[in-house]
C-alpha cells in the first residue's frame, strides 16, 4: 500500500442491509443497533477484514429524525455510546491498530434542507 494512504470502512448502513440485519425507514441503521448489535459488530469486523483502517460509529441516524424525539431523549446517549463500545471492541480483536471515527449525524433528514430549523439547531 502507498505511504499516507489510509483506508476507511464503507457504507454501514448498505452494510447492514446487505447481511439481513432489522433496517426500515424512519430508524434505517439505528434499527440494527437497537435491536441487532452483535450484527454492527459482524459489519464492522467484516470491513476490516476487507483491509479499512478506520471503522466509523453506527452513529448516523441516532436522531430524532430517525429514532424519534422520545427516543431520543431516554436512549440516544446510551445508544450513542453502545455504538463507539461496538465499533472499538471490533477495532480492537482485529489485531491491526484499526482507529475508530465518530459519526456525526445531521440534526435533520440528509439530503433534506428544508427540514432545517435553526433555532432547533
Amino acid at each position: 500500500m502507498a505511504s499516507g494512504v489510509t483506508i476507511l470502512d464503507g457504507g454501514m448502513g448498505r452494510e447492514l442491509l446487505r447481511m439481513g440485519a432489522p433496517f426500515r425507514q424512519p430508524e434505517w441503521s439505528a434499527l440494527a443497533l437497537i435491536e441487532a448489535p452483535e450484527l454492527v459488530g459482524r459489519a464492522h469486523r467484516a470491513f476490516l477484514d476487507a483491509g479499512a483502517q478506520i471503522v466509523t460509529t453506527n452513529s448516523y441516524a441516532l436522531v430524532p429524525f430517525h429514532i424519534g424525539p422520545e427516543r431520543f431523549v431516554v436512549q440516544g446517549q446510551a445508544l450513542a455510546e453502545l455504538a463507539g463500545r461496538i465499533a472499538r471492541a471490533a477495532a480492537d480483536e482485529h489485531g491491526g491498530g484499526a482507529s475508530v471515527a465518530g459519526s456525526l449525524p445531521p440534526l435533520f433528514g440528509s439530503y433534506r434542507p428544508d427540514l432545517f430549523d435553526p433555532e432547533a439547531a
